[in-house]
């Protein structure tokens, strides 16, 4: 995983982790206080309703005592109580009771016995105060009455004549569920009779209030929403009746829980874009600078060297800490290159020399060699790295000859098919010999292939033209001439001009025409005449004393 995803993934998501908790502790407390208010508020509201309607009770009973002392009524009671169920006085009783729930806009007023049998009672609906219909009826005396599609409260008071009890007059009050601010429920024992709660279905919610028992506070689940229910426990109603206050948590909280969200919506969403906008400047202040560095690394790695970064590389102290530290490294491997090139050249220069103390003759032929193919290299324009390459790979190009038994290689006469053999597998034994050292693999092509002619006529692999590399080419031709120029057991070194006339001769068969005609120009003084073999050596000496071999011109890889 990248170090910019790490760092982004690091600090958003905790940030948005800790703020999710935060969200759902804070929804909690205010779900939980919200809670807490409702129930307080509903239970102040029980009290209050209980209070209310027991003003209510109490009015309504201040009321009936005035009526009952109403000598109308208490005559027509009177007449009753005489004639024993006469249809004439309960006609004249209710038109009584008629006249007074009309004057006083009652919704039912009802006669009975001291003993709770009903006597006479009218009703109010749509069509005006209408007869009661008492058979098989007993409403009560206080409670709930109901008649048809109503629900009447009773208050009750006696009737009195002196010491006599003359009868019970009652009032009955509509119950109107609509005008309550609060849903109810009305139930006689185990029935729910009346219901305000809206979108409820009426067995679910009696099997719901069932489970509530005689709690006075039970929490309900009704339509997948929570409810909370209150019994009024202070009014003065029989057992069998109970009315209970629902309130819907769910839709309380709702509008509190709304606006929570969205402000904790706006409050995560700002977070975190700062999260992000802080977390990508700071991570990229520290991933780009080592994005740069893993760059420069892949650099070195192609190109085999490090490089040192600019101190002012980055303002992250760890990472500049990290710069110091790798720059040190760079040094310490530099230092160990050039330790190791000098250890080539040292090695070169003891196998030249080792070379060369094998013949007295051919003394000095490897360092004129390789002075000599600098300058044809230079004519043909080489660059610095190819030069150098060249240069070390003509030093080394008869290395192979250590190889070669001293009596073959220091024949005074001419050598037998065999021996000429042997000294043909020079450059292949040179090759062996250097192939094992790493950091002479730029040379081996050039100590093989030296010996290859331009037609294809020579050894040891018989490579023509452009097969063979241009540094082979050119040892070629400057190994050529110093061969002929220099003296050996069995004859004496031609002369310049000879040398000279003999390469041109074999231009194009055994030896690169540009290389041929880059080696005529070498030969040339600046005046355009043929230099002599004095002057050349003299130019190759003053050469070589230029490109005498350094530690940097060496090429190693970095493993």
């Amino acid at each position: 995983m990248r170090l910019g995803v790490r760092t982004f993934l690091c600090s958003v998501v905790p940030l948005s982790v800790m703020l999710l908790l935060a969200f759902w502790s804070i929804e909690r407390v205010v779900t939980s206080t919200v809670q807490g208010v409702l129930r307080s508020t509903l239970r102040e509201g029980q009290l209050t309703l209980a209070s209310v309607s027991s003003r209510i009770e109490d009015q309504n009973r201040r009321y009936l005592r005035t009526i009952g002392e109403n000598a109308t009524l208490k005559a027509g009671l009177q007449l009753l109580a005489e004639q024993h169920s006469g249809a004439d006085a309960r006609v004249t009783l209710e038109d009584q009771l008629r006249e007074l729930c009309g004057t006083a806009d009652l919704d039912m007023l009802l006669v009975s016995t001291p003993d709770g049998v009903s006597i006479a009672g009218v009703f109010r609906n749509s069509e005006g105060v209408q007869s009661l219909e008492l058979t098989n009826v007993r409403p009560p005396l206080n409670g709930f009455f109901v008649h048809g599609d109503e629900i009447y409260q009773m208050t009750s008071v006696p009737v009195n004549q002196g010491d006599e009890s003359l009868a019970v007059l009652s009032v009955g009050q509509k119950l109107r569920f609509a005008d309550l601010r609060i849903p109810v429920v009305l139930t006689r024992g185990n029935e729910l009779i009346r219901s305000s709660v809206p979108g409820l279905d009426k067995e679910e919610l009696q099997r719901a209030l069932s489970r509530c028992g005689a709690k006075a506070e039970c929490d309900l689940k009704l339509a997948g929403s929570t409810f909370l229910s209150f019994a009024n426990r202070n009014t003065r109603f029989p057992d069998e009746y109970g009315m209970r206050t629902l309130v819907n948590l769910d839709a309380a909280q709702r509008p509190v829980q709304t606006t929570i969200r969205r402000v904790f919506v706006g409050t995560t969403g700002l977070a975190i874009a700062i999260a992000i906008l802080v977390t990508m400047l700071t991570s990229g202040s520290v991933v780009k600078p080592i994005a740069r560095v893993v760059q420069r690394l892949h650099q070195s790695e192609q190109t085999g060297k490090l490089q040192e970064f600019d101190p002012d590389f980055s303002t992250v102290r760890e990472i500049r800490e990290l710069i110091e530290g790798f720059n040190r490294a760079a040094v310490a491997v530099r230092e160990s290159e050039e330790s190791l090139h000098r250890a080539y050249i040292e090695f070169v220069g003891a196998l030249a020399n080792a070379l060369d103390a094998r013949d007295t003759y051919t003394a000095g032929h490897s360092s004129r060699v390789s002075a000599l193919s600098c300058l044809i290299g230079r004519e043909l324009e080489m660059g610095p790295k190819e030069m150098n390459d060249l240069r070390i790979g003509a030093w080394l190009h008869d290395i192979g000859k250590i190889g070669v038994p001293d009596r073959v290689l220091q024949k005074p006469g001419r050598l037998d098919p065999e021996e000429f053999d042997q000294i043909r597998q020079h450059p292949q034994i040179g090759r062996r010999i250097l192939e094992g050292v790493e950091g002479f693999a730029p040379f081996l092509d050039s100590v093989e292939l030296h010996h290859e002619n331009w037609d294809g006529s020579g050894y040891p692999h018989g490579l023509a033209g452009k097969q063979v590399p241009l540094a082979a080419r050119i040892i070629h031709v400057a190994d050529a001439y110093d061969a002929m120029t220099s003296d050996r057991p069995y004859r004496r070194g031609m002369a310049h001009d000879v040398a000279t006339d003999i390469l041109q001769q074999n231009s194009g068969t055994q030896f690169d025409p540009e290389i041929a005609k880059a080696f005529v120009a070498v030969t040339q003084s600046q005046d355009g005449s043929r230099r002599d073999l004095a002057q050349l050596l003299t130019a190759i000496n003053n050469f070589g004393e230029q490109v005498t071999p350094t530690p940097v011109q060496v090429e190693s890889r970095i493993s």
